[in-house]
C-alpha cells in the first residue's frame, strides 16, 4: 500500500492502523544528494506535532561527550551528524514551517 503524505510518498509495509496514521502525518522533505538511495541522511516534517525529524549518522562517543557539555542529553534524545550539503533541505523545512 502506498500512502501519499503532505510532501512525499511513503511505502507502507504490513503494519497497524497506528503506523498508517503516523506515516500519513509525516511529510518527506528529501535525502542527502551525496549518498546512495539507501541508508542515507534524510529529513521529514510532522505537521501535526510541529516537529522536524532527521536521520543521520550516529555520533561517536567522543563527539557526544563534547556535545553534552553544551546541552545535557535526555535518555530519549540522540545526536546525529548531517553533511553540510543538506542545508538546502533544512531550509526547505524552515520554508514549510513558515508557510504553516
Amino acid at each position: 500500500m502506498t500512502l501519499t503524505a503532505n510532501r512525499g510518498t511513503l511505502v507502507e509495509p504490513s503494519g497497524t492502523s497506528e503506523r498508517t496514521a503516523i506515516a500519513m502525518a509525516l511529510g518527506f522533505i528529501g535525502i542527502d544528494s551525496g549518498t546512495a538511495q539507501g541508508n542515507c541522511p534524510a529529513v521529514w516534517i510532522d505537521d501535526e506535532k510541529k516537529e522536524v525529524l532527521f536521520q543521520g549518522w550516529k555520533a561517536d562517543d567522543e563527539t557526544k561527550a563534547v556535545c553534552v557539555t553544551d546541552s545535557p542529553q535526555a535518555e530519549s534524545e540522540g545526536i546525529v551528524r548531517l553533511p553540510y550539503r543538506m542545508v538546502e533541505l533544512i531550509r526547505r523545512v524552515r520554508d514549510e514551517a513558515e508557510g504553516s
